[in-house]
């Protein structure tokens, strides 16, 4: 009887439990490459919500020195991207001296 009993208690620690760790490890890598897919797709998805939001064009506003806006007609006043639009802005501004002040604003 007592051998019996200790064929039974080793039974599961030595057939059961590396079968069942190797059936756990089986699924640990898929798990992982899962869980990076899911990652990826979730900021993809982000960016694309992000990129939809921002302007198609940016416009260079002109403000005097009394907060009114002007319209310049030899300047050119709008452009496809913000560093172009915010590099002349200040182009402008060191132009003019001072006079006049130029503000970058996106357009949709």
């Amino acid at each position: 009887m007592i051998a019996v009993f200790g064929l039974l208690s080793r039974w599961p620690e030595q057939v059961a439990v590396p079968h069942l760790t190797g059936f756990v490890r089986s699924f640990e890598h898929t798990l992982v490459f899962i869980s990076v897919v899911l990652f990826l797709l979730i900021m993809l998805y982000v960016l694309i919500k992000q990129a939809k939001k921002l302007p198609k064009y940016y416009q260079i506003q002109v403000i005097d020195i009394f907060g009114s806006n002007i319209d310049m007609k030899d300047l050119r006043v709008n452009f496809r991207t913000y560093t172009a639009a915010k590099s002349y802005s200040m182009f402008y501004s060191i132009l003019c001296g001072g006079l006049s002040k130029f503000k970058v604003v996106g357009k949709l």
